[in-house]
């Protein structure tokens, strides 16, 4: 199954895309955040069969940065594993806009697939060539 969106667009490839998994672990009471799986890849799902938020991994790493960066993620991975299975889940405005100016500065562009139908007609090409 190969298509130009999704997990197997030479794009999505390109800005590396990581799945989100969260714990609150950490014994000084911080949100820590794990984002080394890939998206598509084995772990990209609950144990109920949701999946898991993923993101491009420049802008998982521009919202750790800053406190607000770090809640809104928090907040958008909460929201994202307490909806039901399928379900879209409107996007944290932080976040949606960390990810437009990311997209904004990506200059990499998806090739089409198919190619271009000729324009001009056909040249016939003689078989024998009798000028020798």
């Amino acid at each position: 199954m190969s298509n130009r969106f999704g997990y197997n667009s030479a794009r999505w490839i390109q800005q590396d895309w990581r799945f989100i998994t969260y714990t609150n672990k950490d014994g000084r009471g911080m949100k820590t955040f794990r984002h080394d799986g890939k998206c598509g890849k084995k772990g990209g799902k609950t144990s109920t069969g949701k999946t898991r938020l993923c993101l491009p991994q420049k802008v998982i790493l521009e919202l750790k940065r800053t406190k607000e960066g770090r809640n809104a993620l928090h907040n958008q991975v909460l929201k994202k594993l307490r909806a039901s299975k399928g379900e879209n889940v409107q996007y944290n405005p932080i976040v949606l806009e960390t990810f437009r100016k990311f997209q904004k500065s990506d200059t990499f562009r998806d090739q089409p697939k198919n190619k271009r139908a000729r324009t001009s007609t056909p040249v016939q090409i003689p078989l024998f060539d009798f000028d020798m």
